[in-house]
């Protein structure tokens, strides 16, 4: 019998291996999975469109592997999917706007891809998000890609979300005053970007708040006086932007 006959396997975990080559087409045999681990090995190529027929996938790690193209709209028909980390490898294209389907999303972290486009306006369906770090990457952690345009107001609605990493993109415009509705909001880091205006004062709401770093990002105006009522704030960069007036008496 061969891996991918074993039709009641739920946990496959392969990860931390010297393992080579693709993903086969035939992972779709594997209904009954629930989680996928294959992170730290030295995998490649496209990531096969019949991944999305394992409805029951919870758990997707493949993080630190080579893996290239885009990734399959068809990721969106996995329902169950709650955490996907895709962090270094070399995926490429847009983020598949089929992602605002997954409900039960938690978790997201495709850190240091080569992903490009638009931060989808979709993200902000994810209401049992926590997570979204996307630094490094070419266009939610979003970090370090190339991301371009806005920042969708629509993350605002994210209520349960808590970290927001956006760092080091092409992202233009300003901050949106809907993130003061994201209460739940710890850590928001934005730096090396192309923003514009002024800081809101809705981020000075966020009683969570802990890391806020908004760095070389060409934002302009006065620094909040409310900025001084983040009791729990243990972070703050604001280095490198166009403020101006006097540091305000509350800080």
């Amino acid at each position: 019998m061969e891996l991918f006959e074993l039709v009641k396997l739920t946990e496959m975990m392969l990860n931390n291996n010297t393992l080579t080559g693709l993903v086969p087409p035939a992972i779709e045999d594997l209904s009954s999975l629930v989680t996928l681990t294959l992170f730290q090995n030295k995998l490649s190529g496209e990531l096969p469109k019949e991944i999305g027929m394992l409805q029951k996938l919870e758990i997707l790690f493949l993080y630190d592997n080579q893996f290239s193209g885009q990734i399959p709209l068809e990721m969106g028909n996995c329902s169950s999917l709650t955490m996907v980390d895709f962090y270094r490898n070399h995926f490429s294209g847009e983020i598949p706007v089929t992602f605002g389907r997954l409900s039960q999303f938690n978790f997201t972290h495709l850190r240091q891809n080569k992903l490009s486009g638009e931060i989808p306006a979709t993200f902000g369906n994810f209401h049992w998000l926590t997570v979204i770090d996307m630094a490094s990457l070419v266009v939610l952690g979003l970090a370090s890609c190339s991301f371009s345009r806005l920042i969708p107001p629509q993350l605002g609605r994210i209520s349960s979300l808590e970290n927001l990493v956006i760092e080091e993109n092409n992202l233009e415009g300003p901050i949106p005053r809907e993130l003061g509705n994201c209460l739940s909001l710890v850590a928001f880091r934005t730096s090396v970007n192309n923003l514009n205006g002024s800081i809101p004062d809705e981020l000075c709401h966020l009683e969570n708040h802990r890391a806020l770093n908004l760095a070389n990002t060409s934002l302009s105006g006065e620094i909040p006086s409310m900025i001084g009522e983040l009791s729990q704030l243990a972070y703050l960069n604001l280095l490198g932007n166009l403020l101006k007036e006097q540091i305000p008496k509350l800080i």
